[in-house]
């Protein structure tokens, strides 16, 4: 397989949860179960746009937020990706937790073998 194809493999997933105690369980849980290889944390403040009635982000009219928030950025595999989301959805305490995916184009050869590897 070649490079590019290999990198493919891996993939970063992004979510937010409310508190870094919440971030910690949720991401050891991820690597203790095998979803994931590292999950890194990052304290962030959050700007968005929220309609509490719909449960979602609604219209125009949804009020406008800010919170301090976690970041996790979740190193994992594509072939991972279906049970990593299906855990932090089972798990997370949002109602509508963020779960963005990014394909990268490159990663360092050695790091990925250790992703996939902690992965598999």
């Amino acid at each position: 397989m070649s490079e590019p194809e290999t990198a493919q493999r891996a993939l970063l997933l992004l979510t937010t949860t409310a508190d870094d105690e919440s971030a910690r369980l949720l991401a050891r849980t991820l690597v203790e179960e095998g979803l994931a290889a590292c999950v890194t944390r990052h304290a962030v403040k959050s700007v968005y746009r929220w309609d509490s009635e719909a449960g979602a982000a609604g219209s125009r009219e949804a009020a406008i937020c800010e919170d301090d928030e976690v970041l996790l950025v979740i190193k994992s595999s594509r072939e991972r990706q279906g049970a990593l989301e299906a855990r932090i959805l089972a798990l997370h305490s949002y109602e509508c937790p963020e779960l963005v995916a990014i394909e990268p184009d490159h990663v360092e050869a050695k790091y990925l073998a250790w992703l996939l590897a902690a992965c598999s």
